[in-house]
């Protein structure tokens, strides 16, 4: 493997290459929105979202996880940790991608959450892993089933529940929860304090939307709710981004300016965000590949998919087996 700095939350340097993504000249830049205005203002007007050179980068397989998962966002990226299955579909082993270090943990999970050196799975029988250690932490005291897949940032999780949106602090046994009509096949994503999901209630006038909820006061408020079905949510601290028929779309959580890449993105895997830096599937062709909005990307034979980064690496697919590719030098800057 080739030797790469450590990043910090998906901005690194080896040898520098600076890029940048900006909008196209000839479309203006939308005024800046609060969030809380969006539900009843008109969505602001997308910038066209450019693609840099992709950087130089290395790939390896990981034979370790290569086992097919019954939650199928497995394996995926936590922080430097890859975490997948065993034989039994079942969410059971992590591998460090800098020191390859294995851990089997110590209970295993049908469906799983993963974030920076954690896994979390909902339900009396399970908890949450601080990696390296196999032992689970106290489980989770759930008041009812999720109906979907859970997700946590490393501090927090969300759930999709019957009727409702859930939220908690890992550790805590108090749970926030509020009405809402989450749809089961797509996770929530988590910007703390704000949870986003994709709702159903209105799907018979525009199509699924995108709700938001701060979980400091105030009620659910729907964020996006253009014509058509909005998709595949996910969220860091600095970016919101989902999926529709016209493509990716990314929402700036700090001024509330948004980009479009116009592209298929197709239905079945949702977009990777880490910091300022998306991945998704595209599709062109009949071939399936995996692009970042910092340039790095997974090409080649076959089909790449569901991609999973953070810092420098980006986890795809190929046929079902997982790669590693490894950015060797990056400087992200806007959007």
């Amino acid at each position: 493997m080739t030797a790469v700095n450590t990043p910090y939350r998906g901005c690194f340097t080896a040898v520098l290459l600076s890029v940048a993504c900006t909008p196209a000249p000839d479309v203006p830049a939308p005024p800046p929105l609060s969030w809380t205005t969006l539900a009843a203002a008109a969505d602001p007007v997308p910038m066209e979202l450019e693609l840099p050179p992709a950087p130089p980068s290395s790939r390896r397989p990981l034979s370790w996880l290569h086992h097919a998962c019954r939650d199928r966002r497995f394996p995926t990226l936590a922080g430097p940790w890859a975490v997948g299955c065993g034989p039994g579909g079942r969410v059971d082993r992590a591998i460090h991608l800098e020191t390859g270090q294995r851990v089997e943990l110590g209970a295993a999970a049908d469906s799983a959450a993963a974030g920076p050196g954690w896994v979390f799975a909902p339900g009396a029988e399970h908890g949450w892993w601080a990696l390296p250690s196999p032992t689970p932490r106290s489980p989770w005291p759930a008041h009812a089933a999720p109906i979907g897949q859970p997700v946590i940032d490393g501090r927090h999780a969300a759930l999709s529940l019957e009727g409702r949106i859930a939220a908690f602090e890992l550790g805590e046994s108090h749970t926030l929860s509020r009405d809402a009509d989450p749809t089961p096949w797509f996770p929530p994503a988590l910007a703390w304090p704000t949870v986003y999901w994709v709702d159903s209630r209105d799907q018979a006038v525009s199509g699924l939307d995108i709700w938001a909820w701060d979980t400091t006061g105030g009620p659910p408020l729907p964020l996006v709710t253009r014509a058509g079905d909005q998709r595949h949510v996910a969220a860091s601290r600095d970016r919101l981004v989902w999926l529709d028929e016209q493509g990716l779309w990314l929402h700036d959580l700090s001024d509330d300016t948004r980009w479009l890449h116009r592209t298929d993105t197709g239905f079945r895997a949702g977009p990777s965000v880490d910091g300022s830096v998306a991945c998704w599937e595209e599709r062109k062709a009949g071939d399936v590949d995996v692009r970042c909005t910092d340039g790095l990307e997974a090409t080649g034979a076959g089909d790449q998919g569901w991609p999973s980064r953070w810092g420098p690496w980006l986890m795809v697919r190929v046929d079902g087996t997982p790669w590693l590719i490894t950015a060797q030098a990056a400087q992200v800057e806007s959007p």
